[in-house]
């Protein structure tokens, strides 16, 4: 149970992290769609913490913030 839990505050701190970095670049949900192939639906609920993108995803999604892995990990629990 513990693990679900931590998995759980896991997407939703990676959620958190990535719609901060796309804010502060001043994007919206949409250009994230458009420029990293995803629905705006699936931008959402990575955002939200409802799912966990691949790793592919999220180079791609990085791309997109002109952001690196690591850095897009920084400060996550």
């Amino acid at each position: 149970m513990a693990r679900v839990a931590e998995e759980e505050r896991f997407r939703r701190a990676l959620g958190r992290r990535l719609a901060h970095l796309r804010r502060a670049r001043g994007l919206v949900q949409v250009q994230i769609r458009d420029r990293a192939r995803l629905t705006v639906e699936y931008v959402s609920m990575v955002e939200n913490g409802h799912r966990i993108p691949t790793v592919l995803t999220l180079r791609d999604w990085g791309k997109v913030l002109g952001v690196s892995l690591s850095e897009m990990f920084r400060a996550l629990p």
